[in-house]
């Protein structure tokens, strides 16, 4: 079982294991992700694993640029990066869940960004061409996805959403 909730500057968190092992968090400084991430880490030291720091999610400092701010400025925050990359959880999940969250809020250009940086850091990743894909085919730049889910196709050849959106493509639906 978990739950959330929340309201402008606090946060919660319920989640509770067939284990019978329980954490309740509460947050009055949203931290976005990093509430269920501490959570997963609480977990492991109850099992006795060895705890990770948690990291703050990119979400959480480049999507209020983005909307504020705008693409530049966003894009130029996450240049600036690199000086303090080890605060921030930037794995191919989050880059992937907030390339669609800004995808579902129609902010294309945004949704690409993210994918293409995905594609950056993990070249290798067939999910990573697949999502580019999609971003582009959503905002209506039509010869771009051709290629991205080719790429998708080489690095996992059984992709069948990569084959499926690769064939509509050809068939011009």
């Amino acid at each position: 079982m978990s739950h959330t909730g929340s309201v402008p500057g606090y946060q919660s968190y319920l989640r509770s294991e067939q284990t019978r092992d329980c954490r309740i968090i509460l947050d009055n400084y949203w931290q976005g992700l990093l509430v269920a991430q501490m959570s997963r880490d609480l977990i492991d030291v109850l099992n006795g694993k060895p705890m990770s720091l948690a990291r703050s999610c990119i979400d959480d400092l480049l999507t209020p640029i983005a909307y504020r701010d705008g693409i530049g400025l966003m894009v130029a925050a996450y240049h600036r990066l690199d000086e303090r990359s080890s605060e921030y959880d930037l794995s191919e999940d989050a880059f992937n869940t907030l390339g669609y969250k800004f995808l579902r809020k129609d902010k294309l250009d945004e949704a690409i960004q993210f994918f293409q940086w995905a594609i950056e850091r993990y070249p290798r990743s067939a999910n990573t061409f697949d999502s580019l894909g999609e971003a582009y085919r959503t905002a209506g730049r039509n010869a771009e996805p051709v290629e991205s889910y080719r790429q998708a196709l080489k690095l996992d050849p059984q992709s069948k959403s990569a084959k499926d959106a690769l064939s509509a493509l050809m068939a011009g639906t």
